[in-house]
């Protein structure tokens, strides 16, 4: 027992040393309690989808955090936010408990790039900019899980991506210190784009391109059909599922992980939603490479809203199944042309979804050729061609 409270001093210092670093919080860090007093809630909080082998770039990080705990009637118990001087992919923080009941614990990262936000359904009272309303969420409030469901907006994707979580937490009879991993959940979907040019003696310019079937606008926290997260067998939640996925990709980037470990379809958009498309349209140049090169431009990092293009019914192989198509217009030998090709293997676009698609020119075809591979959302690519003839 003792190398264990040597453990949690030790957490305790490291975590206060994070908050002394951090500016413009609204809460203090509990100072470490004397023997016998208090009960804590130790939070380590990583992202799903943070790289192996690399820093992520700055939007895909935390720049502010916030955590707040409710008690199992739905009452908020505590709400705490932090600011950081740069950005974070992990953070330790400890926070003190009002009692033993079971907690719901919601996390927040990045609450500031959200400025309007709307409520569906409409009736709830809800404006303005997501971080004046969670400041406002004062203790003793009984309405806020209501309210923080309904929330919606339209993402700015020039600032920093924000990112949430929901857990529920059993707080044991006999310990004092309960100590948790949590995993940050990105409120986007990303796209990266490789074209290669196989035509012989012929550049290819590409004017723009685009998806179809993509929402501007979608809930804040994921909202799921049926009201009750999914559950996958193995996994305690969702979340743990999409970090596992996730991580096997980075380390067998050739696996189809999704596709292996089940889609997560049963999810809703907001009924503002409005269908348009993700569009690339600043032009560049491929040049011809040889039948067995994989070299091609890249265009990487396109984030946009988790959406829905439904299948029809007889189309479908699974439930909620979707299809997104992409379409292409490019200038070669002085004469542009339009090409569409359906994106395979992408039956769904929820939140954390990755994307990587390659689209190539040959001779062979006189259409382009698309090849998919979707994961969860992975900080990097190791290897861009999965598996590729070279």
């Amino acid at each position: 027992m003792t190398g264990f409270f040597r453990h949690i001093k030790a957490l305790l210092c490291v975590a206060l040393a994070v908050v002394l670093t951090a500016c413009g919080h609204d809460g203090d860090m509990p100072k470490e309690p004397a023997e016998g007093q208090g009960l804590f809630l130790v939070c380590n909080i990583g992202m799903v989808g943070s790289t192996r082998g690399g820093t992520l770039p700055a939007n895909e990080a935390m720049h502010s955090f916030r955590i707040m705990v409710l008690n199992d009637k739905g009452i908020v118990e505590s709400n705490e936010y932090f600011s950081f001087e740069g950005f974070r992919e992990t953070y330790a923080h400890i926070t003190q408990l009002k009692s033993r009941s079971k907690k719901r614990v919601y996390l927040f990262a990045n609450e500031e790039s959200v400025t309007d936000i709307k409520c569906d359904p409409a009736d709830i009272p809800l404006s303005g900019s997501l971080h004046d309303y969670l400041k406002g969420v004062t203790e003793g409030t009984a309405d806020f899980e209501t309210k923080i469901a309904a929330v919606n907006y339209v993402p700015d994707f020039s600032k920093a991506i924000p990112l949430n979580a929901m857990y529920d937490v059993d707080i044991p009879e006999d310990l004092r210190y309960v100590e948790k991993k949590f995993w940050l959940v990105r409120a986007a979907a990303k796209f990266n784009f490789t074209f290669i040019n196989k035509r012989k003696y012929t550049d290819i310019t590409i004017d723009r391109f685009e998806v179809n079937g993509i929402a501007d606008r979608q809930f804040l926290m994921p909202k799921f059909t049926n009201g009750e997260p999914p559950v996958f067998t193995g996994y305690s939640t969702w979340i743990d599922w999409l970090k596992d996925a996730s991580e096997d990709s980075q380390v067998h980037p050739d696996k189809p992980s999704v596709d292996e470990m089940g889609w997560l379809t049963g999810y809703d958009i907001p009924d503002k939603s409005n269908i348009g498309k993700l569009s690339y349209d600043t032009p560049f140049t491929i040049k011809p490479t040889p039948e067995n090169s994989v070299q091609g431009k890249e265009i990487a990092n396109l984030y946009c809203c988790e959406s829905k293009n439904l299948l029809s019914g007889e189309d479908s192989v699974v439930d909620n199944e979707q299809q997104y198509k992409i379409h292409v217009v490019c200038t070669s030998a002085g004469e542009q042309k339009s090409f569409e090709a359906t994106l395979p293997n992408l039956r769904a676009l929820f939140r954390n979804t990755h994307p990587n698609v390659i689209i190539s020119f040959t001779d062979k075809n006189p259409d382009i050729v698309a090849v998919v591979d979707v994961v969860p959302y992975r900080g990097c690519i190791l290897d861009p061609y999965f598996g590729l003839p070279r």
